[in-house]
């Protein structure tokens, strides 16, 4: 069995609080998700990951250069089907 789906692309800017985190819902349910790319915007080095991955969402997590958890603006862009 062979099942279509059209590529989709989602993406948006997300404000981070002091904790570090903030949960992305998507628009649309995602069938798989192929790449995600997170771009923090900042005056000093951020380094921007995601945790708890699903196909309606993820956690954008924000990091200073020494590990811990700060504000900030991160761009995001998840494609897949």
């Amino acid at each position: 069995m062979t099942i279509a789906a059209n590529p989709k692309q989602e993406h948006g800017e997300a404000s981070v609080d002091g904790s570090g985190v903030e949960s992305i819902v998507f628009s649309e349910t995602f069938i798989a998700i192929e790449k995600i790319k997170l771009t923090p915007s900042a005056s000093a080095a951020r380094i921007a990951t995601y945790d708890n991955l699903t196909l309606s969402g993820f956690d954008l997590c924000l990091f200073d250069s020494s590990g811990s958890a700060v504000s900030g603006n991160v761009k995001w862009e998840v494609e897949g089907y």
